[in-house]
């Protein structure tokens, strides 16, 4: 390694001044607190809406303003890649410039940075790919092929769990096989091992690799630390509670220099005060009077439970609180963030409990894309409950008792009140009784992240100073007021009616648009000016709907306008298999050892050959210990091979050096292009059936994404895509936050809370849904619930959306507005003019339906799909037809149209949007 690579001259002239005052104006006292705490170790405490990011982003403006610190020299941490582009534009608001050479991202965009910049000095090339869920399942079912291992005991996605866990501990294969106890542990070892070196052969690494060998780097190569310690004089890390072992490793490597570490820690979960807790000689006492080297009775698994102790006791003011009732009459009452073990109770197979009791590592279940710990006290039938926050427990989810035994819940109640509340930490099992329920006893434990992670941040900096966010926020008045006039009408329901001390607030806006496409549209555009003049968090948006099906506009919309979004409840984007397949070859095309690759598309489109042929060249590649795409060149008669099937290899290992020469001179959309013509990938796709050209929609937008590379030199751009391909494929699916807009159905939505909530295609037949009109009464109100629970998911801004006009099960029809429309009093609803049309009187009028429709037909087209980006006489080149001149570009409401006059192919019509053109410098 060149050691000029790790010379940092921190030369850049500094940001301009700007003033203090503006840095510091309408921040509570904690917030400022925080903001202008000295250099050295900083421990936010912030509870849920308590300003967290406005804290963070106001002190890095903070340190850049008033301490000499350059961009460069900062590194910003948080869980979401949006939110780091949110809080890059927001930082450069307040200090009024750039903060370009500020590295800010996730923690495994870091540790891709790291690995790809300086990843060669513990062997790891610049050319690696990056696994997601499915690449590595498929590494581990091969890997347990090699060594000849049952993949129905041993599944690769249990095999998964167990070294994904062990890797957030960093614990290595050889480390794993050490520690080892009994056959059961020796033989997950066996297949960790094997895995690994079919990573090294592929030179890939997988999610939990980013982190765990990030720390590796930096541990074992000492000028690669010295220089990001040097470089890094002030570190960012948001959301700290929720960081797992490898991450914590990180994050204290690269502050040993400096010291300046600020971290953002959430201590919402606690117990209200008069809550008894179980000690261990039987006797209770209120959770207040509890004091660290306390000892309390506490679960230690399969129902046995025993001693732990208090360690550290915290208590403070809440504004929310949740009550859990149980069938045998036990009460609890926590804040909203509080985790419980509840849920429904499952019965796990023979081999999976001796699965589970055999690893090191607890494993994890996946409830609504969020991945939870599951907890394993009581004997059976009740196996294990997941970690389940307050707010989302409901009736006939089952809770442990004191004895580990079911005690099934009754009644959940939300409420707000203004109460003391305590937590604990207990060690080592994080868990005790309290009015005799098991609770977890702490939030740090929550979604896998690690206790032991807070606790040591004061024990590694003693001299930390710390600061405490309480000011609560929650939904304001007019939100709580329109969803109380819609659930009022249920007769079966207590008469109550919820308030808050925020009584300003935006009014709730209804919006009447014209078919589902306008709808999206319209969406986008909020999302957007609502992250651009209010600095909302896209994580903080979610787009709320009756059905799975409506979630198509949406994503259609996002992708084109770019914007992240995470979808509960269907496939994503990125995991639909004609993406996948595109995606492969390129990953093929940049990193000819893939296996994983390979294997996805040597023979897609078909090309004769088999799968005992892939098996049979995987084979004879892990013998020579070449990569099958080596191995596919080496081939002669007496691998025995019969001659149609070796020449098909022949032939596929042929396209692959034409594409990958091709990827080395080629901008990157002219490349996906290419792939997709010579492959035949296009002609398989487009063969004349609906599945197919749905197929090739998905492909066509996954050219766009493309496109937006076209200026990075290649190869760069082939990196740069794929890498960030893996990432978004990483925070929305692996990482427990959430990522981007959330698309998610109502009946999903329970529990969670959002600043911005949509609650789209509010008409008759869909919300209520026709089933329920079917129903009579008990489905309307079921339907009204629905329709509360989402209306009361929003804290800040809720618009209720309309369309004049839907398509259901395939045909147009249209739309009147819901009778939960009807029912909002019009004083405290405001009406919004249509995009591209005029303001409609009321939604909810008789004839208004038909008034929008009629006035939509005689009006031009309100929505520009895409900007013209062509005009007539611009010479324009295209990889399969070469040089042409533009004729003629129309706008279309699909998009821009061009005829082209080719040198040499002639006339042709191309859609730009299905269409690789790029133009020629004259």
């Amino acid at each position: 390694m060149e050691q000029s690579r790790f010379r940092f001259e921190a030369d850049a002239p500094l940001s301009p001044a700007v003033s203090v005052s503006a840095l510091l104006e309408d921040l509570n006292a904690p917030q400022r607190e925080a903001v202008e705490a000295p250099n050295g170790p900083l421990l936010i405490f912030a509870g849920a809406g308590s300003g967290k990011t406005r804290v963070l982003t106001h002190r890095i403006a903070y340190v850049i303003a008033t301490r000499g610190v350059r961009p460069e020299e900062i590194c910003a941490v948080t869980f979401t890649n949006k939110a780091a582009r949110e809080m890059r534009g927001r930082v450069e608001q307040l200090i009024g410039s750039s903060i370009k050479g500020m590295w800010l991202g996730t923690f495994h965009a870091l540790g891709a940075r790291l690995l790809r910049r300086d990843g060669d000095a513990i062997g790891i090339p610049r050319d690696y790919t990056i696994y997601d869920e499915a690449d590595r399942t498929a590494a581990i079912r091969n890997a347990l092929r090699a060594e000849g291992l049952d993949d129905k005991r041993y599944t690769p996605s249990r095999v998964g769990s167990v070294i994904s866990g062990a890797k957030n501990e960093l614990i290595d294969a050889r480390d794993f096989m050490a520690r080892a106890n009994g056959e059961f542990d020796r033989t997950i070892g066996r297949a960790y091992y094997a895995y690994e070196q079919e990573l090294d052969a592929a030179s890939a690494v997988d999610f939990d690799d980013l982190l765990f060998r990030a720390v590796v780097l930096l541990r074992d190569s000492e000028d690669v630390r010295r220089y990001y310690q040097h470089r890094f004089q002030h570190l960012f890390i948001d959301e700290y509670q929720d960081t797992n072992h490898a991450q914590y490793e990180l994050v204290k490597l690269l502050a040993a220099e400096h010291r300046n570490l600020t971290v953002v820690g959430d201590d919402d979960q606690c117990l209200v005060a008069g809550t008894l807790v179980t000690l261990d000689d039987g006797t209770q006492r209120p959770i207040e009077d509890v004091r660290p080297g306390d000892r309390v009775r506490s679960g230690f698994g399969s129902g046995a439970f025993g001693t732990a102790h208090v360690t550290r006791v915290a208590q403070r003011t809440a504004r929310s609180l949740v009550t859990i009732t149980t069938a045998a009459g036990r009460t609890l009452t926590s804040t909203p963030e509080h985790t419980h073990f509840a849920g429904y109770p499952g019965h796990a197979s023979a081999a999976e409990q001796q699965f589970e009791l055999a690893a090191t590592v607890p494993q994890r279940t996946i409830v609504v894309e969020q991945p939870r710990r599951t907890a394993r006290l009581g004997s059976a039938p009740l196996p294990e409950l997941p970690f389940t926050r307050a707010d989302s427990v409901v009736p006939a989810m089952a809770m442990f008792d004191e004895n580990g035994d079911p005690d099934v819940v009754a009644t959940v109640v939300c409420y707000d009140a203004i109460r003391r509340v305590y937590d604990l930490d207990v060690e080592p099992t994080h868990n005790f009784v309290a009015n005799g329920l098991v609770t977890h006893n702490s939030v740090y434990g929550f979604r896998g992240a690690d206790v032991r992670n807070i606790l040591a941040f004061e024990r590694d900096y003693p001299d930390a100073t710390t600061v405490t966010l309480e000011q609560n926020y929650r939904s304001t008045q007019p939100i709580l007021d329109v969803a109380h006039s819609v659930i009022k009408r249920n007769e079966q329901r207590a008469d109550k009616k919820l308030w808050t001390d925020h009584r300003g607030g935006e009014p709730v806006r209804l919006i009447s648009v014209y078919d589902e496409r306008e709808e999206a549209l319209w969406i986008a555009g909020e999302i957007e000016r609502l992250v651009a003049r209010e600095a909302v968090s896209l994580s903080e948006c979610a787009v709320l709907y009756r059905t799975n099906a409506q979630s198509r506009a949406f994503e259609e919309v996002l992708l084109r306008r770019g914007i992240p979004y995470r979808l509960v409840g269907g496939i994503r984007f990125y995991e639909r298999k004609e993406v996948k397949d595109v995606l492969a070859y390129l990953r093929l095309c940049a990193n000819p050892r893939d296996a994983v690759s390979f294997a996805r598309v040597v023979n897609v489109p078909r090309r004769k050959i088999g799968d005992r042929t892939v098996a049979e060249l995987e084979r004879l590649a892990r013998k020579k210990r070449i990569a099958p795409l080596e191995a596919a060149k080496r081939l002669d008669e007496t691998e025995g091979l019969g001659a149609a099937a070796m020449q098909a290899i022949a032939g596929f290992s042929a396209l692959m050096d034409k594409l990958r020469d091709e990827a080395s001179r080629m901008p990157l959309p002219v490349l996906v292009d290419s792939i997709l013509v010579n492959t035949g990938y296009r002609d398989m796709l487009r063969d004349g059936t609906p599945e197919g050209e749905e197929r090739w929609g998905n492909v066509v937008e996954l050219s766009g994404l493309a496109a937006e590379y076209e200026d990075v030199p290649p190869p760069d751009g082939l990196t740069q895509f794929l890498e960030n391909v893996a990432l978004v494929s990483d925070v929305d699916s692996v990482d427990d936050k959430d990522q981007g807009v959330l698309l998610i159905t109502l009946h999903q939505v329970k529990g969670l809370e959002f600043d911005v909530v949509f609650v789209a295609g509010m008409e008759e037949g869909l919300l209520p849904h026709v089933r329920s009109l079917e129903e009579g009464d008990s489905g309307i109100a079921e339907e009204r619930r629905l329709t509360y629970v989402g209306m009361t998911r929003a804290r800040r801004h809720l618009y209720l959306l309309h369309a004049f006009r839907r398509h259901l099960y395939g045909t147009p029809q249209l739309a009147e507005a819901s009778r939960f429309l009807r029912e909002i009093p019009p004083d405290l609803i405001e009406l919004a003019a249509r995009p591209g049309g005029r303001l409609v009187d009321d939604v909810r009028r008789p004839g208004s339906v038909r008034q929008a429709v009629h006035a939509r037909a005689v009006q031009a087209n309100p929505v520009v799909v895409a900007p013209q980006r062509y005009r007539e006489g611009m010479r324009i080149r295209h990889d399969r037809y070469g040089e042409g001149t533009v004729l003629k570009s129309t706008m279309t409401r699909s998009g821009e149209e061009l005829v082209i006059k080719f040198d040499e192919a002639g006339v042709k019509i191309f859609a730009v949007g299905d269409a690789t053109l790029w133009p020629v410098q004259p």
